[in-house]
């Protein structure tokens, strides 16, 4: 929405919790961190082994990009309180 620092911020988590919460285990073998510091122990943690096997283990990515979304910091919790998913977990509320 803006380039504040916590607006640039609220897009990287968005990122993280739309794109990286798929992607980044098959290249890195783990979640973003945004994503484990924010979910903690409600994010599966993966074992050595198992990082070993996905990562890197794909050989074509296709990203099909439709619409972009703004991003903005959302200070709101009443959907973490309500629903405790993705949405409130990434602190970002998007817009299109």
């Amino acid at each position: 929405m803006t380039n504040s620092s916590e607006d640039i911020a609220a897009t990287q988590r968005a990122q993280d919790f739309q794109f990286g919460w798929f992607i980044d285990p098959l290249v890195f073998g783990d979640y973003p961190i945004s994503m484990r510091t924010r979910v903690k122990n409600r994010l599966p943690r993966f074992t050595g082994d198992e990082s070993a096997l996905i990562k890197r283990s794909l050989d074509f990515v296709e990203i099909s990009h439709y619409t972009t979304y703004y991003a903005q910091k959302s200070s709101i919790d009443i959907i973490g309180e309500l629903l405790n998913d993705t949405l409130a977990d990434s602190g970002a509320a998007t817009l299109s």
